[in-house]
C-alpha cells in the first residue's frame, strides 16, 4: 500500500508526472475558455481587469436593496400601527391598511391633481386620514363598543370593505405613482 493507505501506483514516476502535467494543462485551458483570464494556462492576459460584478449588476443590487428596505419599513410601520391600536383600544382594527392606502391616494391627489408642494400636501394628507379615522371610530365603533369582540372585528372588516370600494370609485383600479418627491 502507498503512503496514504492506497495501492501504490505501478507506473514509473515520469509517467505519473506527465499525467499530472496534462491534467494541469487541460484544467487551465478550460479555465481560459470559460473566464478568459489565462493564456495557455500559465500567465494572465495583459491589461485585463477582473471584477466580481459588472457595474449594472451593482446598481441593480443597490436598487433592489433600497427598495426592499423601503417596503419592509412600510410593513413594519403597518404592524406597529396594528399593535398600537390593539393595545390602546383592545380591538383588532382591520381598516388600518385601508387608512394607509387612503393616505397614499390623498397624497397623490394633492400633489398631482391640486399641484400642492410636498410641504403642504403631507400635513394635509395626515389631517384628512385622521379625520377619516375619527369618522370610522365615531360612526362605526363607538356605538358598538359594549358589544362582543367578534362584532367589533366584523364591523372593522365591513368598514375596510366599504373604504376599499369608495377608494376604487374615487381613484379607479389602476395603480397610481407619486411624482418624485425630490428634484
Amino acid at each position: 500500500s502507498g503512503r496514504f493507505g492506497h495501492a501504490a501506483d505501478p507506473r514509473p514516476a515520469t509517467a505519473r508526472l506527465t499525467r499530472l502535467r496534462i491534467l494541469y494543462t487541460v484544467c487551465n485551458d478550460s479555465r481560459a475558455r470559460v473566464r478568459g483570464a489565462f493564456h495557455f494556462g500559465s500567465r494572465p492576459l495583459p491589461n485585463r481587469t477582473h471584477t466580481l460584478m459588472p457595474p449594472d449588476a451593482i446598481n441593480a443590487l443597490a436598487q433592489y436593496t433600497l427598495s426592499g428596505l423601503t417596503t419592509g419599513s412600510v410593513y413594519a410601520l403597518l404592524a406597529l400601527g396594528y399593535s398600537l391600536i390593539f393595545n390602546a383600544t383592545g380591538i383588532v382594527n382591520f381598516t388600518q391598511g385601508d387608512f394607509l392606502s387612503l393616505g397614499g391616494l390623498v397624497l397623490y391627489s394633492l400633489l398631482v391633481s391640486q399641484g400642492l408642494p410636498i410641504f403642504a400636501a403631507f400635513p394635509a394628507t395626515i389631517l384628512v386620514v385622521a379625520m377619516a379615522g375619527a369618522l370610522v371610530e365615531r360612526v362605526c365603533l363607538r356605538p358598538a363598543r359594549s358589544r362582543q369582540m367578534i362584532i367589533l372585528i366584523f364591523i372593522t372588516m365591513a368598514a375596510s370593505t366599504l373604504m376599499r370600494g369608495l377608494m376604487k370609485q374615487g381613484w379607479g383600479k389602476l395603480p397610481l405613482a407619486l411624482p418624485p418627491l425630490s428634484p
